[in-house]
């Protein structure tokens, strides 16, 4: 049996409660008993020394060690452990099992080190539109400031998060539109268009970033054009159109230009003739053939010259048109009449008299 200087607790401090462990298993084999005693070094008469309240229990006691990172909670068969309850380093976690059936309960000791889990911040520029690929980032077309988180494994075996802030420096952009006729071409920086487009220039600008100008090209759906038609209006009435908002209340030949936002600047050229009591009458040459009245043809430029009747709607209801068709070689331009007098005059009444006429013509090359 050991002598009391070889006790196997020693230096409990006065007042202590508590759990004590001691190693026994030199004593394996053996029968142990325990002996408890209390002792001080002085000793006055209000001192009173007593041990209460001992149990004794034989247990086993199982150890290990684990790492985790202090980002994440640390879970196993015995413990769990939140990441809010970590101290960094290493610290000791007990558990005590109870046997069953007799068995003796079980110590379980977890040596538990956690490392720290790193969170870094980088802040990074680039210019709109072009391609980021820095830091490790996953390279992406940089639209709009974004945060890229990144976890990356440090040499403690723990995930760090890396944040990386890209600020994108907007370009300066400038929009042209450009509208165009129907079979027009429009010719930017040198290229020429037909159809519709976006042209996208790409210019650099004194903050390093590109300027985008873009140019948007649209075309009409519809062509320029040239009206050229035959209308009536009956005496007193006035034909409006798009072309003539002001209205056409004369007979003689109108023309008018007109413009839209495509620039299409097209002809309208109307020939008004008036209708009296239900007729009227016109006049063309061959080369002014075909007769397009309103927007029908009613008179092709197969035909010779020639008088010919048609039934024609006007402003006051149906009229009837006489179009007279003659060749162009024939007709007369600024016509006069000349009156031929005799003096005196040498004829008897009923006697033939010769008349000498000289005419001078040119020939006609329009």
């Amino acid at each position: 049996m050991q002598s009391w200087s070889d006790s196997l607790l020693t230096d409990i401090p006065w007042g202590t409660s508590g759990r004590f462990t001691a190693n026994l298993s030199q004593f394996a084999g053996h029968t142990i008993q325990l002996g408890f005693y209390a002792g001080i070094t002085e000793v006055d008469s209000s001192t009173v020394m007593s041990i209460d309240n001992i149990n004794l229990r034989v247990i086993k006691k199982r150890s290990y060690s684990a790492t985790t990172c202090s980002s994440v909670d640390y879970q196993d068969a015995y413990f769990s452990i939140p990441k809010q309850e970590y101290v960094l380093g290493t610290t000791d976690y007990e558990t005590l099992l109870a046997g069953n059936d007799g068995a003796l309960d079980t110590l379980v000791v977890l040596s538990l080190t956690v490392n720290p889990a790193t969170e870094t911040e980088l802040y990074d520029t680039i210019c709109e539109g072009r391609l980021y690929d820095q830091n490790g980032v996953p390279a992406f077309i940089a639209t709009e400031s974004v945060v890229k988180p990144l976890f990356l494994t440090s040499a403690n075996g723990c995930d760090s998060l890396v944040r990386v802030h890209v600020e994108v420096i907007p370009a300066m952009r400038k929009d042209t539109t450009i509208l165009a006729c129907k079979g027009s071409a429009v010719t930017v920086n040198g290229k020429t268009y037909y159809s519709d487009i976006v042209v996208v220039d790409t210019l650099g600008a004194t903050n390093r970033c590109d300027s985008i100008v873009r140019t948007f090209i649209e075309f009409s759906d519809t062509e320029k054009y040239t009206v050229d038609q035959h209308r009536i209006i009956c005496a007193g009435d006035t034909y409006t159109d798009e072309a003539f908002p002001n209205g056409i209340n004369t007979a003689g030949t109108h023309t008018a230009t007109v413009t839209t936002a495509y620039g299409c600047d097209s002809t309208v050229t109307i020939h008004m003739s008036v209708a009296n009591n239900g007729l009227a009458y016109d006049t063309v040459t061959l080369d002014q053939l075909p007769y397009v009245y309103a927007e029908d043809t009613i008179l092709g430029d197969n035909v010779g010259v020639g008088d010919f009747e048609f039934k024609v709607q006007a402003s006051c209801g149906e009229v009837t048109l006489y179009i007279h068709v003659t060749d162009k070689a024939q007709a007369v331009d600024n016509l006069k009449v000349l009156q031929l007098s005799v003096a005196p005059n040498p004829a008897s009444v009923g006697e033939p008299i010769e008349i000498l006429s000289q005419v001078s013509m040119a020939p006609d090359f329009s």
